[in-house]
């Protein structure tokens, strides 16, 4: 954690250092995982509209392969899903570096 680099014995400017370089390196972890996070909640709204539509289609035309098509874009969507929330995850841990 950034703020006890501060509490070892260490001269002053390298406890200031270190505070800064911890602190930066939360900042960018925290940035990449929410615009990761970002990108994988995108996609997995994309392969839920076409799961949606694909399901409709099916009960429309009676369509195994639309129904196949459903299934697949529904689990390209929990697969999105999973991705979201675990950058999400490593978007808390970076903030909690920050604030603890």
């Amino acid at each position: 954690n950034a703020k006890d680099s501060v509490t070892q014995d260490k001269p002053i400017t390298e406890q200031v250092s270190d505070y800064i370089n911890e602190t930066v390196e939360a900042v960018g972890d925290w940035m990449s995982a929410t615009s990761k996070e970002a990108q994988h909640k995108t996609k997995e709204e994309a392969h839920k509209a076409d799961r949606k539509a694909n399901w409709k289609a099916a009960k429309e035309d009676n369509s195994l392969s639309n129904a196949g098509s459903a299934v697949s874009e529904g689990t390209k969507e929990l697969k999105e899903g999973a991705k979201k929330e675990y950058y999400d995850q490593k978007a808390d841990n970076a903030s909690d570096r920050l604030t603890n």
